[in-house]
């Protein structure tokens, strides 16, 4: 990751319990607020489609970096104390269709 990397959330109830976490250390970007040109820079913090508080979120954003040649990759999924999956952790990598191999 490059150090200027943000964490981006990508939905409600994830910012706060990491600034408490990180002490103010992190540095964090909401969605809404995030720049488009780094979508191969900044590290996804969302939750697993089961603990969405804004149902589709992660879903949206996963469908605009694919519209610009982009696809998820996993990174880590943090489950709760229960073990159940309620965090994914991603980043964006360009496709291996939208990349053309030079001749």
């Amino acid at each position: 990751m490059p150090l200027t990397a943000h964490f981006v959330v990508d939905d409600w109830g994830i910012a706060n319990a990491l600034e408490v976490l990180r002490g103010g250390r992190v540095s964090l970007v909401a969605a809404q607020d995030w720049d488009r040109t780094r979508l191969a820079d900044d590290v996804w913090i969302g939750h697993t489609p089961e603990f969405q508080q804004r149902a589709g979120a992660s879903q949206r954003v996963v469908q605009e970096a694919q519209s610009s040649g982009f696809e998820k990759q996993m990174i880590e999924t943090v489950p709760d104390r229960n073990g159940h999956p309620v965090f994914e952790i991603f980043r964006f990598v360009r496709a291996a269709a939208a990349v053309t191999p030079s001749n």
